[in-house]
């Protein structure tokens, strides 16, 4: 079901493995062009607005696991502030040298004004 809407009004861009719905924080906590770190099920997560649209990607780059926050959000990219690896906000896409391979993004939704994650266990892990 990659890419499509679940009827519920999320996106789901998952690996299939069973999922739970977190609430994340007010979605006028996340002002447009900046970001906010949290962390969901042990994950740590970024939650960017860029182009009125929120987003969010796992806090941790590809390159070498550092995480992303400290960056610079520029549109939709979020530059590591370690090695300048960019990845893209909307998908975890890696966009640039050193960083090349891609980095979680979740589905999320906005709902009476509450941010909600939906966070998907991995099917190799299910029962651990």
């Amino acid at each position: 079901m990659t890419g499509q809407n679940d009827g519920k009004g999320w996106k789901d861009m998952s690996d299939g493995g069973p999922a739970s719905e977190s609430f994340v924080c007010a979605a006028t906590e996340v002002a447009e062009g900046r970001y906010l770190v949290c962390s969901i099920a042990g994950t740590s997560v970024l939650l960017c607005r860029s182009a009125g649209a929120l987003s969010a990607i796992e806090n941790r780059c590809s390159h070498q696991g550092m995480a992303l926050a400290g960056g610079r959000l520029i549109g939709e990219r979020i530059i590591c502030p370690e090695h300048g690896a960019a990845f893209d906000v909307r998908t975890g896409k890696a966009l640039s040298f050193p960083a090349v391979f891609p980095i979680r993004s979740f589905p999320l939704m906005e709902r009476d004004g509450r941010v909600m994650i939906l966070m998907h266990k991995p099917l190799g892990s299910i029962g651990q």
